[in-house]
C-alpha cells in the first residue's frame, strides 16, 4: 500500500467558517427550527465517530475548542498530538456547541484514517473488522492510489461493517472532477456526499462494481470535506428523532436523506430507467426539513396485493426480508383537486458481505447484491393498469424516482427483486390545489384589465414578478 493513499479533502479555514450561517438556511434547517422550535431534537444521545486524514502529521480538533465544552472527545487512534485545521472544522460543522445543527452530539470517537483502515477494519493483519457500537461515522477524506485488489478489500470490509452493525458510513467525493475516488467512492453501503456546486469527484464506479452512480447526495458548501459532515449532522437529529425505530437501520435512513433531498437547484438534474441518480449531483441537494417530515410521516407496512388504503404524503418503510418470490406494493393517492407537485422515491439496501471464516483472525470475504427494481403505476382505471415510470439499475444498490405533476388519482408503487435481502424505502411528495375553472377565469379577467391600463414597462415589471412567484412556488 502506497503511504500516500489517504488524503484530506482540502478545505480552507476562510470558507469553512464563511459558510456556517447560510448553509443552514438552505437545508431547511431554519424552516424546521422555526416549525418545532424547543422540541427539534438536535442529536442527543447519538454517538458517532469522525475519521481525518494527516495534515502535517497531525489529525485532531483542538480539544480546547470552546465549540466542543461539555463533549467527550476521545483520541482511539492515540497517534502523534497536535491539531489540524482541517480536523476542528469537520469537528465543528459536525458536532460543534453553534456551528453545527447537531450541537447535542457528545460523544466523539476520533481515528486517524490510516490507523481506521489499517488496524480497525484489519487491513493490515487480515483479521475481522471491528464492529463499532457508534451509529454514524463522518470520513472527510479519500482513498487513491491503492492496487485494485487492495481497494477492494478495504471496501468490502467497509461494507462489512455497515452490514453488520448498520452504522451510517458517510465518505466524501473529492473536490475536483477526476472522477470516483477508490475508496470510499467505490463502496456500495457507505453514503457518499458532494457539493452542490458540482465541482467534485463524480460519475460512474470503475471498480468493486462498475458503473454504479456516485454521489448519492450533495450538501452546499465551498467543500466536500464540510459537506460530508454537514450530512452526517442532518443524520444525527434523525437518529435522536427516530429512536426506538427502523428507521435507524442505514438502509432506511440513507433513503430518508435522500428522498428528502431537493432538486431545485439543479436545472439539468436527471436520471434515467436505469441510471437512478444523477450522475453529478446523486439525488440532490440535502434537506434536513423534507427528510424531517419522511421521518414524522411514521413507517408503512407493504401489501402483497391490491392494496386498501394509500400511504401517507411523506413517510418510510423498512422491510425485513423480500425474495425473489415477493412482489410488495405501496398505494399512493392524489385527491380531486390536488396535482402531487413533486414525489421523490428512494428504495436502499446493502451489499451482503459474510465472512466465511469463523477463525477472527482471518477475514475471508463474500459477497452478494440482491437486484430490486420499483415500478410506478397508475391504477385509477385498474391496478396497475398504465405504467408510468421505473427505475431498473442492474447495478446499484439504490432505486430512486422522481415524478412530477402526478394528476388526482391512484398510483401503485410496485418492489420485487431477483434475492433475499431486507431495505429501507422512503417518499417525500408536495401537494398543490388546482383552482376551480371560474377562479382561472375571474383570474384571467381581472389581470387583463389590470395589464390593460399598465404602460409597457410595468407589463414586463408585472410578468417578472409572476415568473419569481411561480419559480418559488416550484422550490416549495
Amino acid at each position: 500500500m502506497m503511504a500516500t493513499a489517504v488524503t484530506v479533502m482540502l478545505c480552507s479555514v476562510f470558507f469553512c467558517q464563511l459558510a456556517t450561517a447560510q448553509y443552514r438556511a438552505e437545508i431547511g434547517y431554519d424552516a424546521l427550527l422555526a416549525e418545532r422550535g424547543e422540541a427539534l431534537e438536535a442529536g442527543s444521545g447519538v454517538e458517532v465517530a469522525i475519521a481525518e486524514a494527516f495534515v502535517q502529521n497531525r489529525y485532531l480538533p483542538n480539544f480546547d475548542d470552546p465549540e466542543f465544552s461539555g463533549k467527550s472527545l476521545v483520541d482511539a487512534s492515540n497517534g502523534p498530538q497536535g491539531t489540524s485545521g482541517h480536523a476542528n472544522n469537520v469537528t465543528r460543522r459536525f458536532v460543534g456547541n453553534t456551528s453545527s445543527i447537531s450541537a447535542g452530539v457528545t460523544q466523539v470517537t476520533l481515528y486517524q484514517a490510516n490507523d481506521w483502515i489499517d488496524r480497525v477494519l484489519g487491513f493490515t493483519s487480515g483479521a475481522d473488522p471491528q464492529l463499532p457500537t457508534y451509529q454514524i461515522q463522518n470520513n472527510s477524506w479519500i482513498g487513491n492510489n491503492y492496487e485494485n485488489s487492495e481497494a477492494i478489500d478495504i471496501l468490502n470490509r467497509i461494507d462489512y461493517v455497515v452490514d453488520k452493525s448498520d452504522v451510517l458510513m458517510l465518505g466524501g467525493t473529492s473536490n475536483n472532477d477526476n472522477g470516483v475516488p477508490d475508496v470510499m467512492g467505490n463502496g456500495y453501503n457507505a453514503m457518499i456526499v458532494g457539493r452542490t456546486g458540482g465541482n467534485h469527484g463524480s460519475g460512474l464506479t470503475t471498480i468493486n462494481g462498475a458503473g454504479r452512480v456516485k454521489p448519492d447526495i450533495v450538501a452546499p458548501t465551498n467543500s466536500s470535506s464540510l459537506a460530508t459532515p454537514t450530512v452526517a449532522s442532518a443524520a444525527a437529529i434523525l437518529y435522536e428523532a427516530g429512536q426506538g425505530t427502523a428507521a435507524t437501520r442505514s438502509e432506511t435512513m440513507r433513503a430518508i436523506l435522500m428522498a428528502g433531498a431537493t432538486k431545485a437547484e439543479f436545472p439539468d438534474w436527471d436520471r434515467t430507467t436505469t441510471r437512478p441518480l444523477d450522475e453529478v449531483f446523486g439525488a440532490g441537494e440535502l434537506n434536513i426539513y423534507n427528510s424531517y417530515q419522511i421521518l414524522q410521516g411514521g413507517p408503512a407496512a407493504p401489501q402483497i396485493t391490491d392494496p386498501t388504503f394509500a400511504v401517507g404524503l411523506s413517510g418510510w418503510s423498512y422491510v425485513e426480508e423480500i425474495t425473489a418470490a415477493d412482489t410488495l406494493f405501496f398505494e399512493f393517492e392524489v385527491d380531486s383537486g390536488f396535482v402531487l407537485d413533486e414525489l421523490s422515491i428512494s428504495l436502499n439496501w446493502n451489499l451482503q458481505v459474510n465472512d466465511l471464516n469463523p477463525d477472527i483472525a482471518i477475514f475471508d470475504p463474500a459477497t452478494s447484491l440482491a437486484n430490486l427494481d420499483m415500478q410506478f403505476f397508475d391504477s385509477s382505471d385498474s391496478f396497475l393498469g398504465t405504467l408510468v415510470d421505473a427505475s431498473l439499475s442492474p447495478v446499484d444498490n439504490v432505486e430512486y424516482l422522481y415524478l412530477r405533476d402526478l394528476a388526482a388519482g391512484v398510483y401503485t408503487l410496485q418492489i420485487s427483486g431477483d434475492g433475499v435481502t431486507d431495505f429501507g424505502l422512503a417518499w417525500h411528495g408536495t401537494l398543490q390545489a388546482v383552482p376551480e375553472p371560474g377562479s382561472w377565469l375571474l383570474l384571467s379577467v381581472a389581470g387583463g384589465a389590470l395589464a390593460w391600463r399598465k404602460s409597457s414597462h410595468d407589463k414586463k415589471r408585472l410578468k417578472q414578478g409572476a415568473e419569481a412567484k411561480l419559480n418559488r412556488a416550484s422550490k416549495a
